[in-house]
């Protein structure tokens, strides 16, 4: 009988010790997604305005074609003054370079991430986020958990911000990067001869006709 239930005690701890390990353990395991090398944001403009998709601009400088983005341009050209249709357009970010560790996480920040981000899983304090591209007006796109999110540049250390919107976020992030996050640019235009290409988007000055969303479009 003692063997018995000294067996039956022994049996009865280590489940309960069991228990425990295994509630340690799922309060505990949640671990974020490592970023990835490369990201790519397909057909969307950065800029949080109407898209230009669809619409005609013309150039004011000549411009070589490739066939498919980050390749060399031997495809088509542009002349200055062709017009060309907007059709898509492919950003290569680099979000493993641009990590944001959240050292706070305030009410007002977590009430205006949900208000710009809708149903998205929000980051909490102790995350980690991935910068990816500056979008205008103080908001950058980020990646956290395989999804791209709008977040404030204001209030991040280390990040240079020229707008922040009036909002005085605190301290709540902390920039563990030396530059600012660079990414590719690419936009898919199609010539009046009905040929696809793509061009390196670098500077809308180097398009004319009316503004719009960062390139100019002329109808």
């Amino acid at each position: 009988m003692e063997k018995q239930e000294w067996f039956f005690r022994f049996c009865i701890g280590y489940l309960v010790w069991m228990s425990l390990g295994l509630l340690v353990t799922g309060q505990n395991a949640y671990a974020q997604s490592p970023p990835p090398e490369i990201f790519n944001i397909e057909h969307r403009w950065p800029a949080d305005i109407d898209s230009p998709f669809g619409k005609y601009t013309t150039t004011r400088i000549k411009q070589y074609l490739s066939e498919f983005p980050k390749e060399a341009a031997e495809y088509g050209v542009i002349e200055p003054g062709d017009e060309v249709e907007l059709v898509t357009t492919v950003l290569y970010t680099y979000p493993v370079r641009y990590p944001v560790y959240i050292r706070a996480m305030e009410p007002n920040l977590y009430r205006d991430l949900s208000r710009m981000n809708g149903n998205k899983l929000l980051p909490q304090k102790g995350d980690y986020i991935y910068l990816l591209a500056y979008t205008g007006e103080g908001l950058y796109l980020a990646w956290y958990e395989n999804q791209v999110l709008y977040v404030p540049g204001d209030g991040i250390q280390g990040l240079a911000v020229s707008y922040r919107g009036g909002k005085g976020y605190n301290n709540w992030g902390d920039y563990e990067a030396i530059a600012a996050p660079e990414n590719d640019f690419w936009i898919c235009v199609k010539t009046n001869e009905d040929k696809a290409g793509w061009l390196k988007y670098t500077n809308y000055n180097d398009w004319q006709g009316r503004y719009k969303s960062s390139i100019f479009y002329t109808k």
